[in-house]
């Protein structure tokens, strides 16, 4: 009986010549989009399908996976080049306008801001408000995947800062009619962290882009006026609440992840821009202290243990100046429980100082990213100085009242020894008055 490689007609153990070979390279690369391996067939022939999609015609499933791999090749530079070339942004938001079907309008999307890598297409959707008001008019949407790729999209265009175009930008949302309340609304209701995670990425870059406005004095309108709104506040804070839930145990609080620590980082750099407005940022944020200052001590209470703080990088350096920072500008009522947190974070800093005196050998010492712990330590210490202002002594005593009586009696020895460089007065009071009344207690209890 034959074998199978004998029914070749060119015979068994056939191999191609090298002239054959270099035939089969040339046809693929007259098909092939730029440097990539790339069908610019495959390409063309999916764009003509979308043009003869009848309105409100549901994707068949081979075309849904021919739009799928089109996503996929939309990494590539020269295939987003391609299609800039024959006008896809105009052609997908007609279609966008026109069709109900969520899938469709989440993969055409999501070829965009997969696109949007390139300067090319952040400039056509810049210059083109027929083209970026429908996309901008998805926020209304009710389809969570689409709103993540919506929300993908926006980052994509605005992570750049600085780059000259931010008041036609500021123009294309100010243009969408509600755009901001619909905004607060999704981080307010939403459930689906994928969706929350990339709202709060998106919202940081507008926040970031918008910001450049201000320097533009000749701007009529400016951030503080469009984004600056309670319930977007409410919405940051809620959205928060549903990315890092309340730990249940102690192992749940140790599990600092990198994606908690993102999220986190996000939300202390919007509430940063939001809350630089002064007597503005005061009234926006007034109806909600509570529940920042709760948002703010689920972000430190990872911190007070010394496994996650130590030793302290960028990042750790970052959180503690946002959240000082923060609490400062946004300074009533008194954040008893952040206060507290700060001063065991600042001991810990502190015996970490004097273990890598004593051991500049150690582990710990050989980490690239560390930073000075010495701007830590004045950081935290100018802040319990100027914050406590702002406490009653019964106040003052109260958020102390679970914290180790070392720390207090060596955070208050630093604090007079700091009195040249920082306004330690009035703090330096309320630890003396602490600490005189625990001794008094003591004395009358013996």
């Amino acid at each position: 009986m034959e074998s199978e490689d004998t029914q070749s007609p060119q015979g068994p153990n056939y191999n191609p010549s090298c002239d054959e070979l270099e035939i089969d390279q040339e046809k693929l690369k007259g098909d092939a989009i730029g440097e990539s391996l790339y069908s610019e067939r495959f390409v063309l022939s999916t764009l003509i399908k979308l043009t003869k999609l009848e309105e409100n015609e549901e994707l068949s499933e081979d075309f849904e996976k021919d739009l799928c791999i089109l996503w996929d090749m939309t990494i590539e530079k020269d295939v987003i080049r391609l299609l800039l070339s024959h006008n896809v942004l105009e052609l997908f938001t007609q279609i966008i306008q026109s069709t109900e079907d969520v899938r469709l309008t989440e993969i055409l999307v999501g070829i965009i801001g997969n696109m949007c890598s390139l300067p090319e297409t952040r400039d056509n959707l810049c210059e083109n408000p027929q083209v970026v008001g429908p996309i901008l008019e998805l926020i209304s949407s009710f389809d969570p995947p689409t709103l993540v790729q919506l929300m993908r999209l926006l980052h994509a265009c605005l992570v750049f800062e600085n780059t000259g175009d931010e008041t036609v930008w500021f123009q294309h949302f100010c243009n969408v009619d509600g755009f901001v309340e619909k905004f607060a609304f999704i981080l307010t209701n939403s459930v689906n962290r994928s969706l929350l995670f990339t709202a709060y990425e998106a919202l940081n870059a507008i926040a970031a882009k918008f910001a450049m406005i201000e320097f533009q004095p000749e701007e009529s309108v400016q951030l503080k006026d469009v984004l600056l709104k309670p319930e977007l506040i409410a919405g940051i804070i809620e959205a928060l609440r549903q990315l890092i839930p309340d730990a249940q145990n102690d192992l749940e609080m140790l599990d600092l992840t990198d994606r908690r620590k993102k999220i986190m980082n996000l939300f202390l750099d919007i509430n940063a821009i939001l809350s630089q407005y002064d007597e503005a940022s005061r009234r926006c944020y007034s109806a909600v202290m509570k529940d920042m200052h709760e948002c703010l001590e689920s972000i430190l209470s990872p911190y007070c243990h010394a496994v996650n703080l130590l030793p302290p990088t960028a990042n750790e350096q970052g959180v503690i100046e946002n959240v000082t920072e923060l609490l400062l500008v946004l300074s009533s009522p008194f954040p008893g429980k952040c206060f507290a947190q700060m001063i065991t974070i600042w001991c810990a800093v502190e015996e970490f100082r004097a273990k890598g005196d004593r051991e500049s050998d150690s582990e710990w010492s050989c980490r690239r990213d560390e930073v000075s712990t010495e701007d830590i330590s004045t950081t935290i210490l100018d802040f319990l100085a100027r914050i406590v202002k702002h406490a009653t002594q019964e106040a003052f005593e109260d958020c102390l009242k679970d914290s180790a009586r070392d720390n207090l009696r060596r955070v208050h020895e630093k604090l007079i020894a700091e009195a040249v460089d920082l306004d330690t007065k009035t703090v330096c009071e309320r630890f003396e008055a602490l600490l005189a009344k625990e001794a008094n207690n003591k004395s009358q209890d013996c």
